[in-house]
């Protein structure tokens, strides 16, 4: 009893252990500035089902991971509805932190890393065997992208799903009873609607429950037991799929060649080579963590075409680490043989949604996915060190355990400084990657954010070099000419943007706005209308084509594309803007007046609204309350955090001829003096100053 009463003691030793070690080599990166970078940015900085308080939580439940309804023929297909969900929780609670973000993450993965503690130690009953294969867990490379991205929320809450369905029915035999089957069906479910792989909790239960059954029973009752449960749990596999499958209407998502190239192959042969290759790759990543990159496409893996090719030799490598598992399986004692079995079971049927083997995926390596795979691998690294055939070899096995925890931190640490900015991010991805158009790509824009326009245009070329019908290249190419003063550049590019993918949206839009801006207006209007053909629910569409329809004159057409612009997004501030500035000239004062009250009120940090609201009831001589939100407007854009700062010489101005007209002359002189400290070259502020000195 005290021995047991010890190991117990001991066991929670180690739990502290884990959870004071786990943080460690991310918390530089945690500890100084960092930003949203790559997938945060449209999944939750730019997801109104995550910004938008006023969006329906049901909503949620309609649209994919990226705020695209699922029917859309653009959309993804990722359902995650629960992520999203903490998504918008998190930012309701503590705003859009990084830091919450990540630190939360990294909380989760450190319950996770505790749950491989407690799991590995009832299969290798070593207490340091164990915290081996939780620090390895905790400390593994490949696990960084899912702590540092926002998005790896997914993956951490999932995983712990699964984790903690093994951990709960590890030791309990056969699961028969209908409360247990009905929780487990709960678990997968969320599991499934935290990320899509979570649909595989069940399988992973039974693996581990058929390899682990702690209960002697004779062979032929374990059988018919397991066979009831494997019936049991493929009912509820099969019906959460039907779900799911529901859910997108029985449609899977589109997929580009440059995303995965092998699904496109026809030959059958090349596709089980490319496929057997990239498995690979992700095995190699588990067990050697070097080559990290943010994303694998566009060339990063030139495709296998002949079994000749030198990288079947990297197949045939792997092949010979799968046999050594089963020489392992095949030398170990009986319990040890179990847990090998269930850990390499662990990891197979957790990466098979990400395989390609049942349906195809956009991607060929995606880090994330291997969160949960890592699992069995570290299991089973810790099954290999402990069980050491010749003893006095057993200190130096320790050597090499330590060695490699310390090699996986450095290398964590390392990669977690990657993540603290989009650039750094991206320009680790040349490291790896160097013929990849996409990495090119995402340092251009990020270039092109930062003014750096030379630069950023070297990165689009270079990325069209190595994939010339990148289209995305194209359209952003174009954009940036057309902010360099180039608009026959910025025509070109796009023209061969919308020739190459006609579906292309955004660039259509794009064309149209470079058009308006030489004056070909109808030409314009016809670009508008295709982008629209193609997204009717574009926004920003609308807006752009609201703003043509002004210059061309034709104010009820504009205000109809404005109004559209706000009924598809809410918190598109510059379709406010303009629309009640028609509406003021327009004369339809009361309109103007309805609709800068509700801009006020739905952006309060905003300047440029009140300040509408005072031109408005300055005209009607309505001079208390326009003094009121002038005053209100110019407090607003004295906070540097919003973003009409830069307008003060106009409110002062403004404010100005409020007073001017009020007869409040030393006031009025004040703000025509402060507007021309701010904008010396106002040719109407002077004047106006020029015209009240007169009554001074």
């Amino acid at each position: 009893m005290a021995s047991l009463v010890s190991f117990r003691r001991r066991g929670w030793i180690c739990v502290a252990l884990i959870g004071l070690l786990v943080p460690g080599p991310f918390w530089p990166a945690l500890s100084n500035g960092s930003e949203f970078v790559f997938d945060d940015i449209p999944a939750i900085l730019k997801n109104s089902d995550v910004t938008s308080q006023s969006v329906n939580l049901s909503r949620i439940f309609h649209n994919d991971f990226w705020g695209d309804p699922l029917k859309s023929a653009r959309s993804h297909k990722s359902y995650r509805p629960l992520t999203v969900l903490l998504f918008r929780l998190i930012v309701h609670l503590f705003g859009f932190n990084v830091k919450v973000f990540r630190s939360i993450n990294l909380l989760l993965h450190t319950l996770n890393s505790v749950l491989v503690f407690m799991i590995a130690r009832r299969w290798l009953f070593h207490l340091k065997a164990a915290l081996f294969a939780a620090l390895l867990f905790a400390w593994h490379p490949v696990h960084v992208e899912s702590i540092m991205a926002g998005v790896g929320l997914a993956d951490v809450t999932y995983s712990g799903l699964c984790l903690w369905a093994i951990f709960l029915c590890q030791n309990q035999g056969p699961i028969c009873s209908m409360v247990e089957i009905s929780g487990l069906s709960i678990l997968t479910l969320g599991a499934m609607f935290f990320k899509e792989p979570g649909i595989m909790l069940p399988s992973l239960v039974l693996i581990n429950g058929f390899c682990l059954d702690p209960r002697r029973r004779p062979i032929v009752y374990q059988v018919r037991v397991w066979l009831w449960k494997a019936i049991a749990f493929l009912i509820i596999t099969l019906m959460c799929l039907a779900m799911r499958l529901k859910i997108m209407n029985f449609k899977q998502p589109s997929f580009k060649l440059e995303d995965n190239p092998a699904i496109f192959m026809n030959s059958f042969q090349a596709r089980a080579l490319n496929h057997a290759y990239h498995h690979a790759l992700n095995a190699w990543l588990l067990l050697c963590p070097d080559w990290l990159c943010f994303d694998w496409s566009m060339g990063c893996l030139t495709p296998i075409f002949s079994c000749l090719d030198i990288r079947c030799l990297f197949i045939s490598l792997f092949w010979v680490y799968l046999a050594n598992i089963l020489v392992m399986i095949w030398i170990s004692n009986h319990r040890n043989s179990k847990c090998i079995i269930s850990a390499t079971g662990l990891s197979i049927a957790s990466f098979l949604p990400a395989s390609n083997v049942f349906f195809n995926v956009g991607f060929v390596i995606a880090e994330r996915n291997l969160y949960l795979p890592s699992v069995g691998s570290c299991l089973i690294v810790a099954l290999a060190t402990q069980n050491i055939p010749i003893k006095r070899l057993a200190p130096y096995f320790q050597i090499i355990q330590l060695f490699m925890l310390v090699i996986f931190g450095l290398r964590c640490s390392q990669r977690s400084l990657d993540w603290k900015s989009e650039l750094g991010l991206f320009q680790s991805g040349l490291r790896v990657c160097p013929n990849n158009a996409k990495v090119h790509y995402n340092i251009a824009k990020r270039l092109a954010d930062q003014d750096k326009d030379h630069m950023s245009l070297l990165q689009y070329e270079r990325a069209l070099q190595l994939h010339p019908k990148y289209e995305h290249a194209l359209n952003n190419l174009g954009n940036l000419y057309r902010k360099m003063k180039k608009p026959a550049k910025a025509l070109e590019f796009l023209e061969r943007a919308v020739a190459i993918n006609p579906e292309f949206s955004t660039a259509w839009m794009n064309l149209g706005v470079t058009q308006a801006q030489i004056g070909a207006l109808l030409e314009a209007e016809r670009s508008y209308h295709q982008a629209l053909e193609y997204r009717s629910d574009y926004p920003d569409c609308h807006f752009n084509l609201g703003n043509l329809y002004l210059k061309m004159k034709n104010l009820d057409r504009a205000s109809k594309c404005f109004e559209r612009a706000i009924f598809l997004n809410p918190e598109h501030k510059s379709a406010w803007a303009n629309l009640i500035l028609l509406k003021d000239e327009q004369k339809l004062w009361d309109d103007a007046e309805h609709l800068a009250k509700s801009a006020t009120a739905r952006f309060p940090e905003e300047s440029d609204f009140p300040f509408h609201l005072a031109n408005l009831y300055g005209k009607i001589d309505r001079f208390e309350k326009a003094e009121q939100l002038f005053l209100s407007a110019l407090t607003l854009a004295e906070n540097p955090n919003t973003s009409n700062g830069r307008n003060r010489g106009l409110y002062h101005n403004n404010l100005g001829v409020l007073y001017h007209r009020w007869k409040k002359y030393r006031l009025a002189a004040q703000h025509y003096e402060m507007a021309l400290v701010l904008d010396a070259n106002n040719f109407n502020t002077k004047q106006n100053l020029e015209s009240i000195q007169k009554f001074l």
